[in-house]
């Protein structure tokens, strides 16, 4: 008799040992599931980030808001490139990104391409920087390349986290 209930108790011991073991492990994989999963973008989202491209263009080409219209499409500690921080993206912007050396600079932003993270989004976007001309001169394109974008989103919305200009045109 002893060595029935023994047995048996041994049995209780290893199942208990088992179902908790198995528990933990379903935990484990749950979380991991829920916490690192990468939510899709919705269709607003998309529109949102890229509409920063379109605002970056504009707040950069015109200096609007004494630059702040373009240091509002980053996060107060956003850069671009090695300028960093909401001030020095203002003052960025309002020296015109060369706009008032050169006299007409405008960026056209295309083939935009957003992906999701867990932290937010990634995406590039092709750039062209044209110079406008006037005085006899034609138009013409100046440089361009791609931007590399992490953007998040924050209570004011969507905005670039960091960007980074890829030159490809006129090549190095």
């Amino acid at each position: 008799m002893a060595k029935r209930i023994f047995g048996t108790a041994r049995w209780i011991v290893a199942l208990g040992v088992a179902v908790a073991v198995c528990a933990v492990a379903a935990g484990v994989a749950w979380a991991q599931q829920r916490g690192g999963a990468t939510k899709p973008l919705s269709t607003q989202d998309i529109l949102d980030i890229q509409q920063l491209g379109a605002r970056y263009a504009y707040g950069l080409d015109t200096g609007a808001d004494n630059g702040y219209y373009y240091a509002n499409v980053f996060t107060p500690d956003g850069s671009f490139g090695t300028t960093v921080g909401r001030e020095k993206l203002a003052e960025l912007a309002r020296e015109g990104g060369g706009r008032l050396k050169l006299r007409g600079y405008q960026h056209i932003v295309t083939n935009v391409i957003v992906e999701p993270t867990p932290e937010g989004a990634v995406g590039s976007q092709y750039i062209q920087v044209l110079t406008v001309g006037g005085n006899g001169k034609s138009p013409m394109i100046d440089h361009g390349g791609r931007y590399e974008d992490v953007y998040v989103k924050t209570a004011q919305g969507w905005r670039i986290k960091s960007r980074t200009y890829v030159r490809t045109f006129p090549p190095n």
